[in-house]
């Protein structure tokens, strides 16, 4: 089978993704401006202030984690992007690389970039340097996160200055979604990256539309335009100012009060309480997955799939809901969004407190009850997930819930050691491949559930193969069936990300993938 992805990029801009938001903020608010008012033509100039969730550690390309609550706009400013991808369809689109094909059914790739593609400082962003950022990513020495996606890439050769072949070691014929959703999709110059991380934190090189001015951790990130840019006349904005605040109650507070253009936010009621008091959408993000919680399935008590069932069919999402999210937050039915060629119906069974009161009665009368401990990251929906789901377990008898709060290294470290007996996590993805695989297959780097069952592999194995559409569905529904059956994990919430903006501030801003946020377009309506 030949495939070759050479579209128009099918995002839409945020004139037309603010048309949810609602208008008429009250003053006291800070907000206003309606949404869906008539914005014009992008115009050049000013440096736009946005508020991030997370800081980066470094600026290495490979250790930016591609979603929007991490550090995709980082990655998308200071290094563009191969590819964009449409956040409902999954289509790629041409960005700095032109067209991905595959003659064998996706275990041997050709990857065509733009003629004449710079890096900031004016050398070549060619084929050698796509090829050498790749082969970091699967070097198991740097360990970083994108070795997950890395650890399936094969063999890498240039062939021209503009042509760059790679093999995989597993047959995936929509590879496109692993570069668009992972850090592949950013190339840093080679030269520099040799440098080191100190010295590649000081003086980043890529070819995204912006530079670093400055970087002073913990506070703010200051990014000025590249004149060498790709993409004339982008970027229209002269440069970015990046604040961070890990808490979403401060970043709002900093649009309130005008510290800040627009805010990325991943927290539902404040989403809900900023349309109510008129700020507007700028971009919105609704992949497939959510927010998980995620039981170890390699230790006690959760290597008894009954000790799975039983917290799962104890936990009601809607009063979870209303104790974490101000009852704004959408209970999963599915692992899909209705709007995902990949839903096929509701397949998440609900709560079942007889069920898990059987079962919790089951496993003590055997001398097993359950105990055990949930890892939070220091986030007040990670801390209030696992409050929540503690108070609804106290009311069983033979369950022991202890919290085990911990800042992000500590929490990261206990996901990806599997140390824990059960976390608050997430995944989030457009098309499956090839987050899910990774989420749910035993061979997975980033099984973090450490789940091993036969018929999930055999699905999930065949849903990566497939070259026909039908075909990748049914086997993802068998996917979906089997996680009913078994229970690696509670979805607690789907995903909804925005961007939120003032008076219709920040024009321009477009959603690629799980969650890219895409910052050439960006432009102030002043």
């Amino acid at each position: 089978m030949h495939r070759r992805w050479h579209r128009t990029l099918a995002l839409l801009a945020a004139a037309a993704l603010a048309l949810t938001a609602c208008g008429g903020g009250s003053d006291d608010d800070g907000g206003g401006g309606s949404a869906d008012a008539p914005v014009g033509d992008p115009v050049a100039g000013g440096t736009a202030k946005i508020g991030l969730v997370s800081e980066p550690r470094t600026l290495d390309p490979a250790f930016l984690g591609n979603n929007l609550t991490t550090n995709s706009l980082v990655g998308s400013a200071l290094y563009g992007a191969l590819f964009t991808q449409d956040p409902v369809t999954g289509d790629l689109s041409p960005a700095m690389a032109e067209s991905l094909e595959t003659t064998d059914g996706g275990t041997t790739y050709r990857m065509t970039l733009q003629e004449g593609l710079t890096f900031s400082d004016g050398s070549p962003l060619d084929a050698e340097a796509v090829r050498a950022n790749w082969a970091r990513a699967k070097d198991i020495g740097l360990r970083a996160p994108v070795l997950a996606v890395g650890l399936g890439l094969g063999d890498l050769r240039t062939v021209d200055a503009v042509t760059f072949e790679f093999t995989l070691n597993r047959p995936t014929p929509n590879f496109g979604g692993a570069i668009t959703t992972s850090a592949l999709n950013w190339i840093g110059a080679p030269a520099a990256l040799t440098q080191g991380q100190a010295a590649f934190d000081a003086n980043p090189i890529g070819a995204g539309p912006f530079v670093l001015e400055s970087w002073t951790r913990g506070g703010e990130l200051r990014l000025l335009r590249n004149d060498r840019y790709w993409d004339a006349p982008k970027p229209y904005l002269d440069g970015l100012t990046l604040s961070v605040a890990n808490d979403a109650e401060q970043r709002y507070n900093a649009l309130q009060s005008g510290a800040t253009d627009a805010i990325l936010n991943g927290s539902t009621q404040i989403t809900a309480r900023a349309e109510e008091a008129g700020f507007d959408i700028a971009a919105e993000n609704r992949p497939n997955g959510g927010t998980e919680f995620l039981f170890n399935t390699t230790v006690a008590p959760f290597d008894d799939v009954r000790a799975r069932e039983a917290v799962y069919k104890a936990i009601d999402l809607e009063a979870v809901s209303q104790a974490v999210f101000e009852g704004q937050a959408t209970a999963p039915s599915s692992w899909f969004a209705e709007s995902s060629p990949f839903y096929t119906g509701d397949h998440l069974p609900g709560p079942d407190p007889e069920r898990a009161e059987e079962l919790f009665a089951e496993l003590a009368a055997e001398g097993k009850p359950v105990s055990f401990t949930i890892v939070t990251f220091p986030t007040p929906d990670s801390t209030g997930i696992a409050q929540s789901i503690q108070t609804q377990l106290s009311a069983y008898d033979d369950v022991t819930v202890e919290i085990d709060n911990r800042d992000f290294a500590g929490a990261t470290g206990a996901l990806t050691g599997k140390s824990h007996q059960a976390i608050t996590a997430g995944v989030q993805f457009v098309d499956p491949e090839p987050q899910w695989w990774a989420h749910l297959h035993s061979e997975s780097f980033s099984n973090y559930s450490g789940i091993e069952d036969a018929e999930l592999d055999e699905a999930l194995d065949a849903a990566r193969a497939a070259t026909d559409e039908a075909e990748r569905r049914d086997a993802y529904q068998r996917v979906e069936e089997r996680t009913a059956e078994i229970y690696p994990a509670v979805l607690i919430a789907e995903t909804e990300e925005v961007v939120l903006t003032r008076d219709g501030r920040l024009q321009g801003v477009v959603i690629s993938g799980a969650g890219t946020v895409l910052v050439d377009g960006m432009w102030l309506n002043q």
